[in-house]
């Protein structure tokens, strides 16, 4: 059977706040460093025959707003729509997306949980595991990027979303840092399997034997070049 294939350009950027973690840069360009990312990604990923979509996103940064604890939540919410209402009109089977911060994983796993109900799971690769929750210290969506995977989080976001993956169906790849004290015990808490990089560091075995286990015939991965450091 033919599968669907399509990959989307998602440079958002809105989900991060990180110009005080680079002080050589201008707090603007280092928050609009995600949607640069994008470009290149785009620019370097291997040529496919497979249709390229884009999410539109706004470079406006000149008033950045918490709401509910999160930092451009309404932006974020219209990007989000924008991009499932690209999945919903495409009705890929497999979705590429090159963005962007960690949070723009978030519609197209869900559009793709909604799709495969039971037979999915998540592998995320990464050196955080992005659990966060508004009202946590860090008010910034892409820390926040799973928790939104498993129907947690910010009401009106989380309404967006067609599906949904539990924690059981999510393995956590290469976790070495979980930023604070209670993100770690939410980790537990949630029962996420979880491997560190040294686990993973000869070969990814321990993630094959997990798939297996899972019992899913599909996977979808989440990859944050911060687990590469």
């Amino acid at each position: 059977m033919e599968t669907k294939t399509i990959r989307l350009i998602y440079p958002q950027w809105q989900g991060a706040n990180i110009a005080r973690w680079i002080p050589t840069l201008a707090p603007d360009d280092a928050s609009r460093g995600y949607y640069l990312g994008a470009m290149l990604l785009e620019f370097l990923a291997p040529k496919t025959d497979c249709h390229t979509f884009t999410v539109p996103v706004s470079t406006d940064i000149s008033e950045r707003i918490v709401q509910d604890g999160v930092l451009d939540r309404d932006i974020i919410i219209s990007q989000t729509k924008a991009a499932l209402d690209i999945l919903a009109v495409a009705n890929p089977d497999k979705v590429v997306t090159l963005g962007g911060e960690c949070s723009v994983s978030v519609p197209v796993f869900s559009y793709l949980a909604d799709k495969y109900k039971d037979d999915v799971a998540i592998v995320w690769v990464d050196a955080h595991p992005d659990i966060t929750l508004p009202g946590d210290d860090y008010n910034g969506y892409h820390a926040m990027a799973l928790s939104a995977c498993m129907g947690m989080g910010d009401k009106q976001i989380v309404s967006l979303l067609p599906g949904k993956i539990s924690a059981g169906k999510i393995c956590l790849a290469g976790l070495r840092e979980c930023e604070y004290p209670y993100i770690e015990k939410r980790v537990e808490e949630l029962g996420l399997t979880h491997l560190s990089p040294s686990e993973l560091a000869d070969n990814s075995n321990l993630v094959i034997d997990w798939l297996r286990k899972s019992g899913v015939s599909k996977v979808m991965v989440h990859f944050d070049m911060d687990v590469m450091d």
